[in-house]
Order: structure tokens, then sequence, then C-alpha cells
């Protein structure tokens, strides 16, 4: 249960702190505070309904496993592949994040290695 959990909080806080300032600059503050507002709202939503699918289930399953049993095994095929293909996009974010973190704060002890620093990470 615990790594579930801090799988979710370092998604969500991570998509965050790197999202938000951008889409902040891009769109305007008014904009994005309505935009936070609604997706916050979806997300909160979507959270209470799995987690009651969660209580009203004997078993314990992850996402595809809910899937399979109250959608069918075509919603649990799908499932799998969308999970497996969000977390794989989702650590390739973040090397290509940290790759760009880690140019920032190198910059000047990097020299001609700068092409070479997404291996290194």
């Amino acid at each position: 249960m615990f790594e579930a959990m801090a799988i979710l909080v370092g998604t969500i806080i991570g998509g965050g702190v790197f999202v938000l300032p951008y889409m902040n600059i891009k769109s305007g503050i008014v904009m994005t505070n309505i935009w936070l507002v609604v997706l916050c709202a979806m997300v909160c939503l979507l959270h209470l309904i799995f987690g009651e699918i969660i209580l009203k289930t004997k078993e314990e399953l992850k996402i595809p496993g809910y899937a399979g049993k109250y959608l069918g095994k075509m919603f649990k095929k799908f499932l799998n592949f969308i999970v497996i293909f969000s977390l794989s996009f989702s650590l390739l974010i973040y090397i290509i994040l940290a790759n760009k973190f880690f140019q920032i704060i190198f910059a000047n002890h990097l020299g001609n290695l700068e092409p070479f620093t997404f291996i290194l990470i």
C-alpha cells in the first residue's frame, strides 16, 4: 500500500513541479488557475471512484485487474497496454528533464561533453 501511495504522490507532485510553471508562463495565471481547479476536481472524482471500487472488491488487484473483472478481458488488455505505455513515457520525460537540469547546473564544467550528458544520467 505504501509503495502505491508513493508512486501516486511522486507522479502527481513531480508532474506538477515540471508542468505548472511552464503552463503558467504560456497561458497566464488566470487560465492556469481555471484549468488547475477543473483538473483537480476531475482527478479527485476519479480517485474517489477508484477508491470505491477497491472498497467494494474483496480481492486486491491492480487497475487492469479491476478492469478485467468488471469490464472484460478486452479492457484488461487495453489498460495493460496503457499502463505500460504511460509509465514508460513518464520515465522518458523524467530522464529528458533530468538531462536538461544536469546541463543547466553543470554548464560551465561540461565543455564539449554536453551532447553526451544524456548517457551519464
